[in-house]
């Protein structure tokens, strides 16, 4: 089942389960990401930037 992640507090409490994954795609390089929860380039301020402030524009966090 795809969820996208739409808010910082989502995305918290996600990988606070620290079971699964995320899925995160770019549109620029037209890639997606999969990345396990105690990933640590899974930070807040990359998913802030991408859907936050950049509001999906470049991709989506699933």
């Amino acid at each position: 089942m795809k969820i996208e992640i739409k808010t910082l507090q989502d995305f918290i409490d996600i990988k606070a389960k620290m079971e699964g994954v995320i899925v995160i795609t770019d549109k620029p390089t037209s890639s997606n990401k999969t990345h396990r929860l105690s990933c640590p380039y899974l930070e807040e301020r990359h998913f802030t930037q991408k859907v936050v402030q950049n509001k999906n524009l470049n991709g989506h966090y699933f």
